[in-house]
């Protein structure tokens, strides 16, 4: 285990000799680092949304069964999206919304 560590601190070394040699690579980490602050507070007030307005959808649709897309087909057998799925529960429902509102991948299945 010992060697492990060297390895590591000769990897650590050659980095820390790389920043030298390039100091515009040391720019672009403290960068990144500063850039980070922003990044996860967003990604935390965007999962405080979700969380949020997944409590609201599987409250309003967590318990219906009606399958947006076609009428004839209440059961949702001819490749509808049932609505109980998307919306049963608080986890099914952020992953709807991130999926589906967020990213709109196959938005057109909630909407029609």
């Amino acid at each position: 285990f010992a060697l492990l560590r060297i390895f590591r601190l000769l990897r650590l070394t050659r980095m820390v000799r790389l920043v030298r040699a390039v100091p515009e690579m040391l720019v672009l980490l403290k960068g990144m680092v500063v850039a980070s602050r922003a990044v996860f507070s967003t990604m935390f007030l965007l999962l405080v949304f979700l969380y949020v307005f997944a409590i609201i959808f599987v409250q309003q649709l967590g318990d219906s069964d009606w399958c947006p897309g076609d009428l004839e087909d209440p059961d949702c057998t001819s490749g509808g999206f049932p609505l109980k799925e998307a919306f049963g529960t608080i986890f099914a429902a952020m992953l709807t919304l991130f999926v589906q509102g967020t990213l709109l991948d196959e938005a057109i299945a909630i909407i029609y």
